[in-house]
């Protein structure tokens, strides 16, 4: 059985793979955490015109740009944000 990672490290993949992206990283990151039916279920971070959602379930992070689709997944648990991921 696989742990979670930590809000932390999630954050740092996040900000690693929005700069990637072209974000500008002297900008904050919104975080709001997600409930589904009365339960953790991930955290969704908004930084310029771009999102992430990490999904706890499926322990992925998936990347959004301003129209909502989908640019990038990547594995919640990699070391580094180049590590674990899937064309979107």
């Amino acid at each position: 059985m696989s742990t979670l990672p930590t809000a932390d490290s999630v954050r740092d993949i996040i900000r690693k793979t929005f700069r990637k992206l072209g974000a500008d990283s002297q900008q904050s990151m919104l975080e709001t955490i997600l409930i589904r039916d009365g339960h953790f279920c991930g955290r969704r971070y908004s930084h310029e015109d771009r999102s992430a959602v990490w999904f706890v379930e499926e322990n992925e992070i998936k990347f959004y740009d301003f129209k909502g689709s989908v640019v990038k997944t990547i594995s919640a648990t990699s070391n580094k944000s180049g590590s674990g991921e899937r064309a979107a």
